[in-house]
């Protein structure tokens, strides 16, 4: 084990990225999707089908589907490949929250690809966290738990000498109806969700040089509710509020605030939250006909933690491939 992990106190656990939970109201029916699988010569691909997660159930990694000239869906994610856009963040620091998989890993391995030297924050994926810190140089992570504001001080000890991006990316997903919601349950979602990320940028606040960047993600879902997801989406609807009041505040010294709304992505939430059928079913109703990858995510928000960005604050860019036009 590498010896830049660094820890914060026990009983840590840090959340999965953010993703799309697809209410049932967009799902499409599986008629629909065989005539559209016609129609784009849509093909299942069952030889491709993995899981990031060895316990993923076998009926969730059976259910890959490949779609001509798309990336292919529920690959076993390795080290980073070489960026396309240059060696643009050379000299920057960057906080990514929940950075060992999903969105949050594909995030970190585009910024430091860029250039970036990037600080990560991870929950229980220690062994993801070392893999990411031994194949891309000028990685460093902390164990965090999203839940608990005693752990803010950990991941900001490798800070002492200033940050240039912030990329709030850690949450956790809950379904759960109205009527079944505790106090508890809402504690723990808005803490995770709303309350730590805010807290957050307190603390980074002062740390950010001028020209800085924050990225909050948030989810499609604060557009498209669904049953059960009255937590889920609140919470994100509410950081998408913070970004826009940060973006005011901390304008005058160059600093942009942004947020970054996925749509269905091929993530460990995506397939924990939604049966196998949906990323096909997805697939049939996005524009560019297929699911999205971290990698298409993290290429929005490299955009917006680069300079090309400069003029862009307080806004939310939906990373969705037109699923919703």
């Amino acid at each position: 084990m590498p010896q830049s992990i660094r820890t914060a106190p026990q009983s840590i656990r840090t959340t999965p990225p953010s993703t799309l939970a697809v209410p049932q109201s967009i799902r499409v029916s599986q008629q629909s999707i065989r005539e559209r699988r016609n129609q784009s010569e849509l093909r299942p691909n069952r030889s491709e089908a993995r899981s990031d997660q060895s316990s993923a159930p076998l009926s969730i990694r059976a259910a890959a589907w490949s779609i001509r000239g798309a990336p292919q869906s529920f690959k076993t994610r390795r080290c980073a490949a070489p960026s396309v856009g240059g060696m643009t963040l050379r000299g920057k620091t960057a906080l990514v929250t929940g950075g060992s998989r999903g969105i949050g890993r594909a995030i970190v391995e585009r910024l430091a690809a860029d250039g970036a030297r990037v600080v990560f924050t991870y929950h229980t994926g220690k062994d993801a966290a070392a893999e990411i810190m031994s194949c891309v140089p000028g990685t460093v992570a902390v164990q965090a738990d999203q839940a608990d504001l005693e752990t803010l001080d950990a991941m900001f000890e490798p800070l002492d000498d200033g940050l240039d991006i912030l990329v709030n990316n850690a949450a956790v997903s809950s379904q759960i109806p109205i009527a079944d919601i505790t106090e508890a349950e809402f504690d723990r979602v808005l803490t995770i969700n709303t309350k730590f990320p805010l807290m957050v940028i307190r603390r980074a606040a002062p740390l950010l040089r001028s020209g800085g960047r924050i990225i909050n993600v948030s989810t499609l879902n604060t557009v498209v509710p669904g049953p059960g997801l009255a937590l889920y989406c609140a919470s994100k609807a509410a950081l998408e509020q913070v970004t826009a009041v940060a973006a005011r505040e901390l304008g005058p010294r160059g600093i942009t605030v942004n947020s970054v709304s996925p749509g269905a992505t091929d993530t460990p939430m995506f397939r924990a939250a939604n049966p196998p059928a949906v990323a096909a079913q997805m697939a049939a109703i996005t524009a560019l006909q297929r699911v999205g990858t971290p990698d298409d995510v993290a290429s929005v928000v490299a955009f917006l933690a680069g300079p090309d960005s400069g003029w862009l604050t307080g806004g939310n860019l939906r990373a969705t491939g037109g699923l919703i036009v």
